[in-house]
């Protein structure tokens, strides 16, 4: 992580969310992440301390509720059934991930349409 992005973490988003989300980031963002693997780095650094920053200046009753979806997603039955498999998050072929965001994109589950949306905005 970049001095700049850890000076300016505020805790908001938990080691397991910032896991998830430095796993499903790559998939969403695709050709706008840079190739370069130093630059990737960064940027994704870049991105979770803004994701960070956003979260910690949600209402209370939206940060908790980011937080138990994002500690939901990373129990490990549940990582199980949504990525097909024993796979943690960041050891997740981009295949399952994408297929996973899919399947929640147009699941008739309210809860996996709405962890989608969750996990496009941030």
């Amino acid at each position: 992580m970049s001095a700049a992005a850890a000076a300016t973490r505020t805790g908001a988003l938990s080691p397991a969310g910032e896991e998830i989300l430095r796993a499903v980031a790559p998939v969403v963002l695709g050709s706008l992440l840079p190739a370069d693997p130093a630059a990737r780095r960064k940027a994704l650094d870049d991105a979770m301390a803004t994701v960070d920053d956003y979260l910690a200046h949600l209402s209370l009753p939206l940060q908790s509720q980011a937080r138990s979806l994002l500690a939901l997603l990373h129990f490990a039955p549940v990582r199980m059934v949504l990525l097909r498999g024993r796979h943690r998050w960041r050891s997740a072929p981009p295949e399952r991930i994408e297929a996973f965001l899919a399947a929640s994109r147009r699941s008739r589950v309210l809860l996996l349409r709405r962890t989608y949306d969750f996990l496009q905005s941030m």
